[in-house]
């Protein structure tokens, strides 16, 4: 994998806002918060909203969705 040269981490890693991860997954912020909350999506408090790891974010998204 190539890293990106924009200077932005690359997408699996990259920390996110609730509102990024949202629009990322085309999800409601209060869906990701609420996972957040019930310990099912990792997260972690930095100065004024919660950050979430991408890759984090989509392991949760398939697990959520994605059941075969």
């Amino acid at each position: 994998m190539q890293a990106e040269t924009s200077g932005r981490t690359s997408a699996p890693l990259r920390r996110m806002t609730v509102r990024q991860a949202a629009e990322e997954w085309q999800l409601n912020p209060a869906t990701i918060r609420k996972a957040i909350r019930e310990g099912s999506l990792p997260a972690v408090w930095a100065g004024n909203g919660y950050r979430v790891i991408g890759a984090d974010v989509e392991e949760w998204v398939r697990r959520t969705w994605c059941r075969s």
